[in-house]
């Protein structure tokens, strides 16, 4: 089955909160393992299931204007989730 993100329309559902950044360590730091890097957050983990389900979704939360702000957004409209609501706050860094 092919997920298509669809246009973003008046939502079926709308998910609030904090959207973090996922590291997932592929062996021990300290004999150079590597770290994967994500998302995660229930909010956002059910606006992308819903999302994928064909629901109209649309998350709104706050992230940091940095790289891992970036990251949240981008992945969040890949999903096809709506990122209209969400903020941008310059003086805090993404969770």
């Amino acid at each position: 089955m092919t997920h298509t993100p669809h246009a973003p329309a008046a939502p079926d559902v709308l998910t609030l909160g904090e959207t973090m950044m996922a590291l997932r360590g592929g062996g021990p730091l300290k004999l150079g393992g590597t770290m994967d890097v994500s998302i995660a957050g229930a909010e956002s983990n059910v606006a992308i299931g819903l999302s994928r389900l064909g629901h109209a979704v649309r998350w709104a939360g706050a992230v940091g204007d940095d790289e891992a702000g970036e990251l949240v957004l981008r992945t969040l409209r890949a999903e096809g989730v709506d990122v209209g609501a969400a903020t941008r706050d310059p003086s805090a860094p993404t969770g």
